[in-house]
């Protein structure tokens, strides 16, 4: 059985219907026009605070803070000491930053310096996953060391399913990854995404599909890195640089090294990270009504429908 009522009361639930699948589509229309808007300002703010916009009242209050410059000569310093009691290889100089490389102003106290002034003084603190024969089916095992790969360490799908002997994992031991460290995803949809491995996190080697890194924090902190990685002038930088187009891939290693980041002192990195918490919790309490207006725009026709069955 269905409900019958006459054919002008019909017309009138159909004339109803017509108007309420009107108003939901420019209500869904504003609604993600509200989510892009949403999104630009996320990295707006994200952008601020990379230029140290975000700090300039916080500056003003805390004008003795160690620079970063005053940092990285510190750092220069301590690595020189090192090389001079063979603890780590010298390395070849990173290329000067000429002016117009600059991609925007920042405050006095900061300072844009190459992304390889910012690494761990560790060996192998920068590194791409294995290609061609390094890391082939055949050598996988059932039970062993892990070997991270997009999906667990980028979209954190707890799921392991390769894994490798330890013999061999001292055989690749520069492609090793440890609690703390940043992965990298370096091709397909996924490119320039980053992440880092929790506390809990097993020791193990990556894929080619990974880079992995080890800062330096003394000079910045992962927490803060991340940030600036995700920012659109960064990812930006990545995906101009990126080769391939079906599959595309990210630049080498050397290349990478080259690009150039902003250096906050290391306290008003924290206050950065802290006032990007806020802002971003608010954010979220916007997209948060944003999606239930969406829902309930949804749910328009269904209770018009829903109230023609009824009467």
């Amino acid at each position: 059985e269905i409900p019958y009522f006459d054919i002008k009361q019909q017309q009138l639930w159909i004339e109803r219907l017509i108007k309420t699948k009107s108003t939901q589509k420019d209500l869904i229309f504003e609604i993600e026009t509200q989510q892009k808007l949403l999104k630009k300002l996320r990295q707006a703010i994200l952008q601020e605070a990379i230029e140290g916009k975000l700090t300039t009242f916080w500056r003003k209050q805390n004008p003795n803070i160690e620079s970063a410059n005053m940092l990285l000569e510190k750092m220069k310093a301590e690595k020189e000491q090192l090389v001079k009691e063979k603890k780590i290889k010298n390395q070849k100089p990173i290329p000067a930053i000429i002016e117009n490389e600059l991609p925007f102003d920042i405050p006095d106290s900061w300072k844009f310096c190459r992304w390889e002034e910012l690494l761990s003084f560790e060996q192998h603190c920068m590194k791409r996953g294995p290609f061609g024969s390094a890391l082939t089916k055949d050598i996988f095992v059932k039970e062993g060391i892990k070997v991270y790969e997009q999906q667990n360490a980028i979209h954190s799908v707890d799921r392991e399913r390769y894994f490798i002997t330890e013999e061999k994992f001292k055989e690749m031991e520069a492609f090793s990854v440890k609690p703390f460290d940043l992965i990298v995803s370096c091709s397909g949809a996924t490119l320039g995404r980053i992440s880092e491995l929790h506390e809990h996190s097993k020791i193990g080697i990556i894929n080619q599909a990974l880079l992995k890194i080890n800062l330096n924090n003394k000079l910045i902190s992962n927490s803060f890195f991340i940030k600036i990685f995700r920012s659109s002038f960064f990812q930006d930088l990545i995906l101009t640089k990126a080769w391939g187009s079906a599959m595309p891939n990210m630049v080498g290693v050397k290349e990478l090294k080259k690009l150039l980041l902003p250096l906050p002192p290391l306290e008003e990195q924290n206050k950065i990270l802290q006032t990007l918490e806020y802002s971003f919790k608010v954010c979220d309490e916007l997209e948060t009504t944003i999606n239930s207006s969406k829902i309930n725009s949804e749910l328009l026709v269904s209770a018009v429908l829903k109230e023609a069955s009824e009467k």
